[in-house]
């Protein structure tokens, strides 16, 4: 068998990481990014028929599924239903880790479907749509026991930011400019993280300089914000952290996201080179120059008299 009854799992995408959401106000489901919420988890329930049933944890009343006398069809929304609601698991891909399923209606062609317009944000449309194949990421589904969330930072803690691609960290230069530099242990490489508990975005300021990871504010009107150099800023500056996902991502990296927009802190192509720029640009799928990780620095401690800054070059 494919679960175990009774059992807690976790329903991921394999496309976009988003997690099966049961919206209590409106019953409907939605993929959202995982945060080890209760009504992120399902409770798994076989059947008589030998399919199996999703009960959602937080509102144990109701089950993954359709609303009875609805004809399965393209599109058909997904909700919250007060009856165990029968899916046929069918094992997808290799098997090597992960572990996918596609998630049938007996009888039908239909399988459940994460919208492919809904983009990488949260509340992304979730239905049944015909079945096309093992190559639709977006019908494939992560089901796991590990429903463990940690979130990649702790307020007050002293990082490096480490670029995926690269390997080099962001670095705060004398001129302002924020750059990718291979580490030196340099005072101007090292990052409090600052929780804003009213808003849950983040701000990242270098203890030695008292600069704050931001964008250009000196943007002329007319200028689009995508593509905008990442400066140091002596006022505070919001971040949303996104944990990477998708494509069976299960990496400790993020994105660092300018809140509301699908703008993602980024190394200019990823580059190695000493002062590579590093600006915000539209989020580009598979790039790991946009993946970012957070490595906490001798327990969070800093010391301001530590390694002097590495300037940039002439």
């Amino acid at each position: 068998m494919p679960f175990e009854s009774g059992k807690i799992y976790k329903l991921s995408n394999f496309k976009t990481g988003s997690a099966l959401t049961l919206k209590s106000s409106t019953c409907l489901v939605v993929g959202d990014m995982f945060e080890g919420k209760p009504n992120q988890l399902w409770e798994a329930e076989s059947t008589p028929m030998g399919s199996w049933s999703f009960k959602n944890v937080e509102h144990p009343g109701l089950y993954l599924g359709l609303e009875r006398k609805i004809v399965a069809n393209d599109g058909e929304l997904v909700v919250g239903v007060s009856y165990p609601f029968a899916w046929a698991p069918k094992r997808v891909g290799k098997a090597a880790s992960p572990v996918m399923f596609k998630l049938c209606i007996p009888y039908t062609n239909q399988v459940l479907d994460l919208n492919l317009n809904g983009g990488w944000a949260n509340g992304i449309r979730i239905q049944v749509y015909t079945d096309w194949g093992v190559r639709q990421d977006n019908q494939k589904w992560i089901i796991n026991t590990n429903t463990t969330f940690k979130h990649p930072v702790t307020a007050g803690g002293i990082y490096r930011i480490t670029n995926r691609a690269s390997g080099t960290v962001v670095h705060v230069e004398d001129s302002k400019k924020v750059a990718g530099y291979s580490f030196n242990d340099g005072r101007n490489q090292k990052w409090e993280a600052i929780l804003d508990e009213l808003t849950g975005f983040w701000c990242f300021r270098n203890p030695w300089s008292g600069l704050y990871l931001a964008i250009d504010s000196d943007l002329n009107p007319a200028e689009k914000v995508s593509k905008a150099r990442v400066v140091g800023v002596p006022q505070r500056f919001a971040w949303d952290l996104l944990l990477a996902r998708g494509y069976g991502h299960q990496g400790e990296e993020c994105r660092i996201v300018l809140p509301y927009t699908d703008l993602h802190l980024d190394l200019d192509s990823g580059k190695a080179d000493p002062g590579a720029i590093i600006n915000i640009s539209p989020r580009e799928t598979g790039g790991w120059r946009q993946l970012w990780k957070f490595e906490l620095i001798d327990g969070g401690n800093l010391n301001v008299s530590d390694a002097p800054a590495v300037r940039e070059p002439v």
